[in-house]
């Protein structure tokens, strides 16, 4: 009876992997998006595929603030 109610939780397991992960609050300025993003990145253990998951999509997110910040900057001046 154990084993069937494990494998219903474990069913919807998994459906929300294509969705974006948001690692900060929107409203944050984007200099400290990067600061925080790049501090967890230094703390985060690498011990699972997962783990490594997490870093990839945050390195991506600091390429994709780094690009807002240039983009702003070029608006400003």
């Amino acid at each position: 009876n154990n084993l069937i109610d494990e494998e219903v939780d474990t069913e919807g397991e998994g459906k929300d992997d294509d969705e974006e992960v948001e690692f900060v609050n929107p409203t944050m300025p984007l200099a400290e998006v990067r600061k925080v993003l790049k501090q967890t990145i230094e703390i985060l253990p690498l011990n699972t595929e997962t783990d490594f998951e997490i870093k990839r999509a945050m390195v991506k997110q600091i390429r994709e603030t780094d690009s807002e910040i240039i983009r702003t900057a070029c608006r400003i001046q």
